[in-house]
């Protein structure tokens, strides 16, 4: 099983991406990349990005100060050599055995999400309802369940996709961030055909303190275990 995994930056903390690399790297992964897209090319020099494995690409940050994330995301999808794509943030570190339990998963999905922890080892809005009629917004629900994927929100911090379904679903590039989150738009058009699963047992864990782990707004206050 081989991947691609595709990470957006703005390049604000050099060591914690470095750590992030790392995490991937000790997985003994056969067949991967890493494509790293965004933040200044000489500051990466002082990170181990193993040329052999991994693909640095220049972003101008200046064009979009809120940082054009959906463009940095369809980016690692053209790039991308294996069929299995992770998108993530900077900010994640893939824990042990994140790479064996995937492969023990499977392969029979177009979306994949995994178990996502925030700082403190605390689940963050890995498996939560987006517009459920019964339970509302950002209830998280067990790993289980997959009788609400039709009303489910994917996170844009981080999810698994196939090449193939990101090709002829990409993210819109044009979307308004002042009016709406790109990942809702996002999940909201393609959760109705893609094969959607939740893979628990590979787990990634912030590395910093979220600007939301504690934010009410969009929805994220409780969950159903």
């Amino acid at each position: 099983m081989n991947f691609t995994f595709g990470i957006v930056t703005n390049g604000d903390d050099y060591k914690r991406l470095g750590d992030m690399l790392l995490s991937i790297h000790s997985q003994n992964i056969d067949q991967y990349e890493i494509i790293v897209v965004g933040g200044d090319p000489n500051k990466l020099m002082e990170v181990d990005i193993r040329a052999d494995k991994s693909v640095y690409i220049p972003f101008p940050e200046q064009i979009c100060p809120s940082g054009w994330i959906t463009k940095k995301k369809n980016i690692i999808t053209a790039r991308a050599v294996y069929e299995n794509v992770v998108y993530s943030h900077d900010y994640l570190e893939f824990q042990k055995d994140w790479y064996k339990n995937f492969v023990e998963f499977g392969n029979d999905w177009d979306v994949c999400m995994n178990a996502i922890q925030n700082i403190h080892g605390q689940r963050f809005r890995d498996w939560v309802t987006w517009d459920d009629p019964i339970l509302g917004r950002g209830i998280e629900l067990p790993y289980n369940d997959e009788s609400r994927i039709k009303n489910q929100y994917i996170s844009g911090t981080y999810w698994v996709a196939k090449r193939r379904f990101m090709l002829f679903n990409p993210l819109d590039e044009d979307y308004s961030r002042a009016t709406e989150y790109e990942d809702v738009e996002w999940s909201l058009r393609v959760r109705e055909k893609a094969k959607i699963k939740m893979n628990k047992h590979s787990i990634v864990k912030h590395s910093k303190i979220s600007r939301e782990e504690h934010c009410t707004d969009r929805g994220y206050i409780g969950s159903i275990l």
